[in-house]
Protein backbone atom coordinates (compact mmCIF):
# COMPACT_ATOMS: atom_id res chain seq x y z
CA UNK A 1 0.00 0.00 0.00
CA UNK A 2 1.48 3.79 -0.40
CA UNK A 3 0.28 6.82 0.75
CA UNK A 4 -1.76 9.82 -0.39
CA UNK A 5 -2.87 13.01 0.84
CA UNK A 6 -5.95 14.70 -0.46
CA UNK A 7 -5.43 18.56 -1.49
CA UNK A 8 -8.81 19.37 0.62
CA UNK A 9 -6.78 18.95 3.83
CA UNK A 10 -4.65 22.26 2.84
CA UNK A 11 -8.12 24.18 1.43
CA UNK A 12 -8.12 26.19 5.00
CA UNK A 13 -4.46 27.31 3.97
CA UNK A 14 -5.08 27.88 0.64
CA UNK A 15 -8.11 30.41 0.74
CA UNK A 16 -6.33 32.65 3.31
CA UNK A 17 -3.09 32.55 0.74
CA UNK A 18 -1.10 31.16 3.13
CA UNK A 19 0.16 28.06 0.71
CA UNK A 20 -0.09 27.73 -3.31
CA UNK A 21 -0.73 24.54 -4.74
CA UNK A 22 2.78 24.77 -5.32
CA UNK A 23 3.70 24.86 -1.76
CA UNK A 24 0.60 21.57 -1.21
CA UNK A 25 2.66 19.77 -3.31
CA UNK A 26 5.78 20.38 -1.65
CA UNK A 27 4.23 19.80 1.67
CA UNK A 28 2.90 16.03 0.47
CA UNK A 29 6.50 14.72 -0.95
CA UNK A 30 8.29 16.40 2.42
CA UNK A 31 5.48 14.81 4.82
CA UNK A 32 6.91 11.70 2.85
CA UNK A 33 3.76 10.89 0.85
CA UNK A 34 3.46 9.08 -2.40
CA UNK A 35 1.10 10.49 -3.89
CA UNK A 36 -1.21 13.17 -4.31
CA UNK A 37 -5.36 13.38 -4.85
CA UNK A 38 -6.38 16.65 -6.21
CA UNK A 39 -9.35 17.77 -5.95
CA UNK A 40 -11.01 18.80 -9.73
CA UNK A 41 -11.23 22.88 -9.15
CA UNK A 42 -7.24 22.64 -7.85
CA UNK A 43 -6.42 21.24 -11.51
CA UNK A 44 -8.20 24.58 -12.90
CA UNK A 45 -5.52 26.63 -10.64
CA UNK A 46 -2.90 26.46 -13.64
CA UNK A 47 -1.75 25.09 -16.82
CA UNK A 48 -2.26 21.40 -16.94
CA UNK A 49 1.42 20.79 -18.14
CA UNK A 50 3.11 22.85 -15.33
CA UNK A 51 0.74 21.29 -12.33
CA UNK A 52 1.86 17.81 -13.98
CA UNK A 53 5.51 18.57 -14.50
CA UNK A 54 4.96 20.30 -10.54
CA UNK A 55 4.04 16.70 -9.52
CA UNK A 56 6.89 14.71 -11.22
CA UNK A 57 9.57 17.19 -10.02
CA UNK A 58 8.42 16.32 -6.69
CA UNK A 59 8.52 12.36 -7.22
CA UNK A 60 4.65 11.95 -6.35
CA UNK A 61 2.50 10.93 -8.66
CA UNK A 62 -1.78 11.57 -8.61
CA UNK A 63 -3.19 8.96 -7.18
CA UNK A 64 -7.08 10.41 -7.80
CA UNK A 65 -9.06 12.94 -9.17
CA UNK A 66 -12.10 14.19 -7.02
CA UNK A 67 -14.71 15.06 -9.26
CA UNK A 68 -18.31 16.40 -8.47
CA UNK A 69 -20.96 15.88 -11.25
CA UNK A 70 -25.18 16.41 -10.97
CA UNK A 71 -26.17 13.21 -12.28
CA UNK A 72 -29.61 13.63 -10.93
CA UNK A 73 -31.19 14.47 -14.21
CA UNK A 74 -34.73 14.07 -15.59
CA UNK A 75 -33.59 14.64 -19.13
CA UNK A 76 -31.55 12.70 -21.41
CA UNK A 77 -30.18 15.26 -23.09
CA UNK A 78 -29.30 17.44 -19.71
CA UNK A 79 -27.72 13.64 -18.51
CA UNK A 80 -25.42 13.39 -21.49
CA UNK A 81 -23.94 16.91 -21.36
CA UNK A 82 -23.33 16.40 -17.35
CA UNK A 83 -21.35 12.98 -18.45
CA UNK A 84 -19.26 14.91 -21.19
CA UNK A 85 -18.09 17.56 -18.72
CA UNK A 86 -17.02 14.68 -16.80
CA UNK A 87 -15.48 12.72 -19.64
CA UNK A 88 -13.72 16.37 -20.22
CA UNK A 89 -12.53 16.53 -16.73
CA UNK A 90 -11.37 12.80 -16.97
CA UNK A 91 -8.81 13.82 -20.24
CA UNK A 92 -7.22 16.00 -17.63
CA UNK A 93 -6.82 13.51 -15.15
CA UNK A 94 -5.08 11.36 -17.90
CA UNK A 95 -2.89 14.30 -18.70
CA UNK A 96 -2.19 14.43 -15.09
CA UNK A 97 -1.35 10.84 -15.40
CA UNK A 98 -4.44 9.58 -13.10
CA UNK A 99 -6.52 6.87 -14.19
CA UNK A 100 -8.93 7.10 -10.64
CA UNK A 101 -11.75 9.18 -10.45
CA UNK A 102 -13.69 9.87 -7.18
CA UNK A 103 -17.26 10.81 -8.29
CA UNK A 104 -19.78 12.66 -5.75
CA UNK A 105 -22.95 12.45 -8.18
CA UNK A 106 -24.92 14.70 -7.16
CA UNK A 107 -27.26 15.60 -4.20
CA UNK A 108 -30.97 16.06 -2.79
CA UNK A 109 -33.42 17.64 -5.54
CA UNK A 110 -36.48 18.97 -4.85
CA UNK A 111 -39.34 16.81 -5.11
CA UNK A 112 -37.74 13.73 -5.50
CA UNK A 113 -37.44 10.52 -3.62
CA UNK A 114 -33.89 9.34 -2.53
CA UNK A 115 -34.53 6.15 -4.65
CA UNK A 116 -35.21 8.06 -7.64
CA UNK A 117 -32.40 10.04 -6.77
CA UNK A 118 -29.63 7.10 -6.20
CA UNK A 119 -31.13 5.70 -9.67
CA UNK A 120 -30.65 8.94 -11.65
CA UNK A 121 -26.76 8.75 -10.23
CA UNK A 122 -26.16 5.06 -11.09
CA UNK A 123 -27.13 6.05 -14.83
CA UNK A 124 -24.71 8.68 -14.90
CA UNK A 125 -22.28 6.74 -13.75
CA UNK A 126 -23.18 4.12 -15.54
CA UNK A 127 -22.60 6.49 -18.49
CA UNK A 128 -19.12 7.81 -17.76
CA UNK A 129 -17.88 4.35 -17.20
CA UNK A 130 -18.51 3.30 -20.25
CA UNK A 131 -16.65 6.54 -21.54
CA UNK A 132 -13.96 5.47 -19.33
CA UNK A 133 -13.14 2.18 -19.80
CA UNK A 134 -11.70 2.53 -23.43
CA UNK A 135 -9.22 4.87 -21.67
CA UNK A 136 -7.92 2.35 -18.85
CA UNK A 137 -9.83 5.05 -15.97
CA UNK A 138 -11.87 3.42 -13.12
CA UNK A 139 -14.75 4.99 -11.63
CA UNK A 140 -15.62 4.90 -8.38
CA UNK A 141 -17.86 6.83 -5.65
CA UNK A 142 -17.56 6.94 -2.04
CA UNK A 143 -19.83 7.13 1.36
CA UNK A 144 -20.72 10.70 1.65
CA UNK A 145 -20.47 11.84 4.55
CA UNK A 146 -22.39 14.66 4.83
CA UNK A 147 -25.46 13.11 2.72
CA UNK A 148 -25.22 10.07 4.79
CA UNK A 149 -28.82 9.37 4.62
CA UNK A 150 -29.08 9.71 0.61
CA UNK A 151 -25.71 7.84 0.04
CA UNK A 152 -23.48 7.03 2.90
CA UNK A 153 -24.69 3.64 4.16
CA UNK A 154 -23.22 0.63 2.97
CA UNK A 155 -26.10 -0.56 1.50
CA UNK A 156 -26.41 2.84 -1.08
CA UNK A 157 -22.88 1.83 -2.06
CA UNK A 158 -24.31 -2.05 -2.78
CA UNK A 159 -27.44 -0.16 -4.85
CA UNK A 160 -24.81 1.46 -6.70
CA UNK A 161 -22.69 -1.49 -7.93
CA UNK A 162 -25.85 -4.03 -7.82
CA UNK A 163 -26.95 -1.14 -11.18
CA UNK A 164 -23.62 -0.54 -12.04
CA UNK A 165 -21.11 -3.54 -12.23
CA UNK A 166 -18.08 -1.62 -13.14
CA UNK A 167 -18.08 0.88 -10.82
CA UNK A 168 -16.07 0.36 -7.81
CA UNK A 169 -15.69 1.97 -4.45
CA UNK A 170 -13.89 4.74 -2.25
CA UNK A 171 -14.02 3.50 1.23
CA UNK A 172 -14.15 6.44 3.46
CA UNK A 173 -13.26 5.11 6.98
CA UNK A 174 -14.68 8.59 8.82
CA UNK A 175 -17.52 8.31 6.97
CA UNK A 176 -19.70 5.61 8.03
CA UNK A 177 -19.68 6.76 11.51
CA UNK A 178 -21.82 10.03 10.04
CA UNK A 179 -24.04 7.40 8.58
CA UNK A 180 -24.36 5.48 12.41
CA UNK A 181 -22.59 2.46 11.00
CA UNK A 182 -19.05 0.84 12.43
CA UNK A 183 -16.41 1.33 9.92
CA UNK A 184 -14.39 -1.69 10.31
CA UNK A 185 -17.75 -3.87 9.81
CA UNK A 186 -18.67 -1.60 6.60
CA UNK A 187 -15.01 -2.34 5.24
CA UNK A 188 -15.48 -5.77 5.55
CA UNK A 189 -18.94 -5.73 3.19
CA UNK A 190 -17.90 -3.89 0.53
CA UNK A 191 -14.02 -5.25 0.23
CA UNK A 192 -14.32 -6.75 -2.60
CA UNK A 193 -14.79 -3.50 -4.84
CA UNK A 194 -12.69 -1.41 -3.08
CA UNK A 195 -9.78 0.57 -4.99
CA UNK A 196 -9.18 3.57 -2.86
CA UNK A 197 -9.36 4.60 0.67
CA UNK A 198 -9.77 7.85 2.60
CA UNK A 199 -8.56 7.82 5.94
CA UNK A 200 -9.99 10.51 8.70
CA UNK A 201 -10.99 10.54 11.93
CA UNK A 202 -12.95 11.75 14.62
CA UNK A 203 -13.65 12.18 17.76
CA UNK A 204 -16.79 13.62 19.96
CA UNK A 205 -17.28 17.05 19.52
CA UNK A 206 -16.55 19.35 22.50
CA UNK A 207 -19.03 22.41 23.32
CA UNK A 208 -16.68 24.70 22.04
CA UNK A 209 -15.92 23.23 18.95
CA UNK A 210 -16.57 25.56 15.94
CA UNK A 211 -16.36 23.00 12.96
CA UNK A 212 -18.46 19.81 13.59
CA UNK A 213 -20.10 16.96 11.54
CA UNK A 214 -23.24 15.64 12.86
CA UNK A 215 -24.48 12.07 12.22
CA UNK A 216 -27.74 10.84 11.02
CA UNK A 217 -28.57 10.36 14.77
CA UNK A 218 -27.22 13.52 15.92
CA UNK A 219 -24.22 12.84 17.19
CA UNK A 220 -21.42 15.48 16.56
CA UNK A 221 -17.83 14.84 15.48
CA UNK A 222 -15.11 16.91 15.21
CA UNK A 223 -12.36 16.24 12.93
CA UNK A 224 -8.76 15.08 14.79
CA UNK A 225 -5.13 13.79 13.51
CA UNK A 226 -5.98 10.09 11.67
CA UNK A 227 -4.78 7.61 14.70
CA UNK A 228 -6.18 9.60 17.81
CA UNK A 229 -9.89 9.08 17.78
CA UNK A 230 -12.26 6.86 17.74
CA UNK A 231 -12.17 5.49 13.79
CA UNK A 232 -9.81 2.33 14.48
CA UNK A 233 -7.58 2.64 11.56
CA UNK A 234 -5.05 0.15 12.73
CA UNK A 235 -7.41 -2.63 12.34
CA UNK A 236 -8.16 -1.23 9.42
CA UNK A 237 -5.39 -1.18 7.51
CA UNK A 238 -4.62 -4.77 8.45
CA UNK A 239 -7.93 -5.63 7.51
CA UNK A 240 -7.07 -3.81 4.27
CA UNK A 241 -3.63 -5.62 3.71
CA UNK A 242 -4.65 -9.10 4.88
CA UNK A 243 -6.83 -8.66 1.73
CA UNK A 244 -4.24 -7.99 -0.59
CA UNK A 245 -5.01 -4.29 -1.59
CA UNK A 246 -2.53 -2.41 -3.00
CA UNK A 247 -4.19 1.01 -3.29
CA UNK A 248 -3.49 4.10 -2.09
CA UNK A 249 -4.41 5.11 1.69
CA UNK A 250 -5.25 9.27 1.29
CA UNK A 251 -5.21 11.20 4.06
CA UNK A 252 -8.01 13.44 4.57
CA UNK A 253 -7.09 15.63 7.77
CA UNK A 254 -8.57 19.13 7.47
CA UNK A 255 -7.71 20.81 10.73
CA UNK A 256 -6.19 24.15 10.72
CA UNK A 257 -2.66 22.83 11.62
CA UNK A 258 -3.33 20.33 8.81
CA UNK A 259 0.06 21.65 6.97
CA UNK A 260 2.61 20.99 10.19
CA UNK A 261 0.73 17.53 11.22
CA UNK A 262 1.09 15.45 7.93
CA UNK A 263 4.36 14.31 8.29
CA UNK A 264 3.29 12.90 11.79
CA UNK A 265 0.33 11.34 10.12
CA UNK A 266 2.37 9.92 7.43
CA UNK A 267 4.64 8.51 9.53
CA UNK A 268 2.24 6.92 11.53
CA UNK A 269 0.35 5.14 8.63
CA UNK A 270 4.07 3.91 7.30
CA UNK A 271 4.25 2.19 10.64
CA UNK A 272 1.43 0.88 10.04
CA UNK A 273 1.89 -0.56 6.50
CA UNK A 274 5.45 -2.10 7.10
Amino acid sequence: MKISVMSLCFQSAMDSGEMTLQDVIGCCADAGADGIELMDKHTQLGPVDELAAQIADAGMTMTSLCLPCDFVQSEDAVMRDAVDAAVERMEVALSLGCKLLMLSPGGRREGWSYEDIRASMADGMALLCERAAPHGVTVTTENHGGMAALRGKVEHLREFKEKVPDLMLTYDSGNFLLADEDPLGALHALLPWIVHVHLKDWRDASPRASKTSRSMSGRRYEAIVIGDGLVPTREIVATLADSGFEGYLSIEYTGADAPARMPQIVSYLRRLTD
